[in-house]
């Protein structure tokens, strides 16, 4: 079963990840790249859950919240040259649970920064909760925080998050109920969509 899709601005990269249905539930499967200008696919196995993906403009990363045996998502990024093999020896861990809480991450088009939608809902008991969301931008090398773009409370959740490959917006969830909104890059202008979905794991631009 596929449950997330990516694609570089060309479409000539789709990265792509999909689960087993059996005894061991959604925990088993593999994250690929098909290059459709050259031909082939590459895999890497997959043992936990990945939410949100997204590809660099050119197609030679892909980023992802990923969720282990631990229960703790993590923000990786994997090269698609990577050699095939188990997806966590393959992708490196760019930000730890603490960075991203209930949320969601995208590449920007040049793959050096990394967009985090992130939720927390600081202390407050989980059926009332207001959560405190914020997009910030992080080095994608280091891991380091360069800025806050946007931030918002909302009781709305989780925090899903698509970027156009070739780069300037985002696609949000989590403002209001269902709504998605659009956010300019280079001006900061939030724009909500006249759009709604409901239980959405994830979207591609």
């Amino acid at each position: 079963m596929p449950t997330a899709l990516a694609a570089s601005a060309n479409g000539k990269m789709v990265g792509y990840t999909t689960y087993t249905c059996g005894t061991r539930g959604y925990d088993a499967g593999h994250v690929g790249v098909i290059n459709l200008g050259a031909g082939g696919v590459r895999t890497w196995r997959l043992n936990g859950t990945l939410l949100g993906m997204s590809a660099s403009a050119y197609g030679q990363e892909l980023a992802f919240t990923f969720t282990g045996a631990n229960g703790r998502p993590t923000a990786d990024i994997l090269r698609a040259g990577a050699p095939p093999g188990p997806m966590t020896r393959r992708a490196r861990v760019v930000l730890p649970t603490a960075a991203i809480g209930a949320g969601q991450v995208a590449l920007n088009h040049t793959g050096r920064i990394l967009l985090v939608c992130a939720q927390n809902a600081r202390g407050e008991p989980r059926q009332t909760a207001r959560l405190a969301a914020r997009l910030a931008a992080y080095n994608a090398a280091t891991g380091h925080i360069t800025g806050v773009l946007h931030s918002w409370r909302s009781g709305y959740g989780p925090c899903s998050i698509g970027a156009v490959p070739a780069g300037g917006y985002l696609l949000v969830t989590g403002f209001q109920l269902n709504d998605i909104a659009r956010i300019d890059l280079i001006t900061g202008q939030v724009t909500e969509l006249p759009v709604s979905f409901n239980q959405a794991q994830g979207f591609s631009w």
